[in-house]
């Protein structure tokens, strides 16, 4: 079974800087990452769409995510939708 790392992920010097260290963790471990993005309105999901599929993440097995709505009910929404052995954020 390998390791499921769900990573929020949002546009921001926080997250820029911390992406390397979230995919370093998923090689090491042999993990899949799970980026994760809400934004506001389902009119936004688009614009959310493009924002993960511009993250670049080589060599690792990823899965792009993005949800409507408030950020924390979203990211737990997620949480409780699938089983994770790691959540990192910044």
């Amino acid at each position: 079974m390998s390791c499921r790392i769900l990573y929020p992920i949002s546009d921001n010097p926080a997250c820029r800087n911390f992406t390397p260290q979230v995919l370093a963790v998923a090689h090491r471990l042999g993990a899949t990452v799970d980026l994760f993005h809400a934004v506001p309105t389902r009119r936004d999901l688009s614009a959310a769409q493009a924002f993960l599929a511009a993250q670049p993440c080589p060599g690792i097995d990823v899965r792009r995510l993005a949800a409507a709505g408030p950020f924390r009910p979203a990211l737990r929404a997620q949480m409780a939708a699938e089983p994770y052995d790691l959540l990192m954020m910044p």
